[in-house]
């Protein structure tokens, strides 16, 4: 898993990764979410944690659902530079792709925070 939205609250943060122990399903007035536990990687606790459920597989991030502020989560075995910021990995492989409608620099950038996010072993893959 990883999160994609602080919560100060909870001490969860946009980019941690972790790995999903338990889910069900709940709904409390309008809202449907998941009752997660998190082991996060490099903590020492368990997260008991409500998550929405329409996070999973969008393409954007949603602000609120219901006007309700909830946790956001979205699976983690592979995720975009955007979304691997303020995280690492072990190892990382980077499919270098640029569009074209990135600017030099944007480019530039994109690229320094993909190859950053790796502790130990980096593969780029491009064309």
């Amino acid at each position: 898993m990883i999160c994609l939205k602080n919560n100060h609250v909870e001490e969860i943060f946009n980019g941690m990764t972790g790995t999903l122990l338990a889910i069900s399903k709940e709904k409390n007035k309008n809202l449907e979410y998941y009752d997660t536990e998190i082991e996060f990687d490099d903590e020492d606790n368990i997260y008991f944690l409500n998550m929405d459920i329409k996070q999973f597989n969008n393409p954007t991030t949603i602000l609120k659902s219901n006007g309700e502020d909830i946790n956001l989560f979205d699976f983690g075995y592979a995720f975009t530079v955007h979304k691997a910021q303020g995280s690492q990995s072990e190892k990382v492989v980077l499919f270098e792709e640029r569009f074209a409608q990135m600017s030099d620099d944007i480019w530039r950038r994109w690229l320094y925070t993909g190859v950053t996010r790796a502790v130990s072993e980096l593969y780029i893959i491009g064309k």
